[in-house]
C-alpha cells in the first residue's frame, strides 16, 4: 500500500505554488499597490520555503536515501520554480507587453528612434486611441455621435469585469485606480 506521503510529495510543488498566491495575494492587500514586484517576491519566497520544508519533511518520512532524496528535492523546486515563473508572468504580463512592443518598434527602425517619437508613440492618449480603435474594429464598442457603447460582441464585458474583480480582490477594491471621472453636473454657485 502506498503511503500518503508520496502523492503528498509529488503535489509539493503545487501546494507551493498555492502558499505562493495566497501570500502573493495578502502582501499586496497590506503593501499596496505602489511597489507592484515586492508582493510578489515575498509569496515566491513563501511558497519555496514552504516546498522546501515540506519535501524534507515528507521526503524523511519515507525514508528515502540521501542521494535520490537530493534528487528529489531538486526536481521539486525545478518544478516549483517553473509554476512560479508562470504565474510571475501572468501578474506582470500588462507591463510585459508594453516592453515587447517598445523593443520591437526599436529594431523595426534599425535599433534606433528619436525620443520623442517612442513618447508620442506610447502617450496615454495614443494607447487609448489605438485600443478604442481595436475594440470598435473588433465589434466590442459601437461609435456613434462621438459617444461610445457596447457592441454586438459583448462577451469582452464579461471578460473585463471577472478581471475587475480578481484585480479587486488581489489589491483590495480600497486600493483600485480608476481614470478620473468626468464631472457631469457641475454644482450651482452661491452669490456672495
Amino acid at each position: 500500500m502506498i503511503s500518503v506521503a508520496y502523492p503528498l510529495l509529488v503535489s509539493a510543488p503545487m501546494i507551493g505554488l498555492a502558499a505562493f498566491c495566497l501570500a502573493h495575494i495578502a502582501c499586496s492587500r497590506l503593501m499596496g499597490s505602489r511597489r507592484p514586484y515586492s508582493p510578489v517576491v515575498a509569496g515566491c519566497c513563501t511558497g519555496l520555503i514552504i516546498l522546501t520544508a515540506m519535501s524534507v519533511w515528507l521526503l524523511h518520512r519515507l525514508g528515502v536515501d540521501q542521494g535520490d532524496a537530493l534528487a528529489l528535492l531538486t526536481l521539486n523546486v525545478l518544478t516549483y520554480m517553473g509554476l512560479a515563473y508562470g504565474y510571475f508572468a501572468f501578474v506582470n504580463l500588462n507591463l510585459t507587453s508594453l516592453r515587447i512592443r517598445m523593443l520591437s518598434e526599436l529594431l523595426d527602425h534599425g535599433g534606433e528612434l528619436a525620443t520623442a517619437v517612442l513618447l508620442n508613440g506610447y502617450s496615454a492618449d495614443h494607447v487609448a486611441q489605438i485600443r478604442l480603435e481595436r475594440l470598435v474594429a473588433g465589434g466590442h464598442f459601437m461609435c456613434r455621435h462621438d459617444r461610445f457603447k457596447r457592441g454586438p460582441k459583448s462577451g469582452f464585458f464579461v471578460l473585463a469585469r471577472i478581471i475587475a474583480r480578481l484585480r479587486a480582490f488581489i489589491i483590495g477594491a480600497d486600493r483600485q485606480t480608476r481614470p478620473p471621472q468626468p464631472n457631469l453636473v457641475t454644482p450651482a454657485r452661491r452669490p456672495d
